[in-house]
């Protein structure tokens, strides 16, 4: 519902597994903020206030969404905005979450001269990824997962320890 993870809640979960350079299955949830949506958001997302009320509970999600990650490391453009949301969501409900994780947004900033803005869909315009839903949880996890394989494809000789995942 914003950016702030302390004040706003999270709306959405998506996520995809990536395994030996494919991705092979996807998650999503909406989840019940419990709030009433802005305009921005309710633009950027395309998430309606009827979509989200509609939504589980937080900590179904939160839940949910442990079963499907396990413990393989976080992937995300920007990893940190959302990382601490999963973080914040752990706290609120009494549980530890800790992962490592790979940051593409780093990345990009790290090795790429071009293009100058290094934002998700400016990359994804770039390198021909199709980036369809644009602010919607699963379609910007599938566009960063695919970013992050054509990244490692072109420069993981130059820069291996990019590609691993950090704390």
């Amino acid at each position: 519902t914003g950016l702030n993870p302390q004040q706003d809640r999270m709306l959405e979960i998506g996520a995809v597994r990536v395994c030996e350079g494919d991705i092979r299955d996807h998650f999503q949830v909406l989840i019940c903020p419990h709030r009433e949506l802005s305009e921005t958001v309710v633009s950027l997302t395309g998430i309606t206030q009827q979509m989200a009320d509609q939504g589980c509970e937080e900590i179904d999600a939160f839940r949910d969404f442990l079963d499907f990650a396990g413990e393989l490391p976080l992937l995300g453009h920007n990893l940190m905005a959302d990382y601490r949301f999963l973080k914040q969501a752990a706290k609120n409900h009494g549980m530890d979450f800790e992962r490592k994780g790979i940051d593409t947004w780093k990345i990009a900033r790290k090795i790429l001269k071009e293009p100058e803005k290094k934002s998700l869909d400016v990359l994804c315009r770039f390198f021909e990824i199709s980036l369809q839903g644009h602010h919607r949880a699963l379609d910007d996890a599938r566009a960063c997962a695919e970013l992050f394989l054509c990244l490692r494809k072109k420069f993981q000789e130059q820069e291996p320890g990019l590609f691993v995942a950090k704390p």
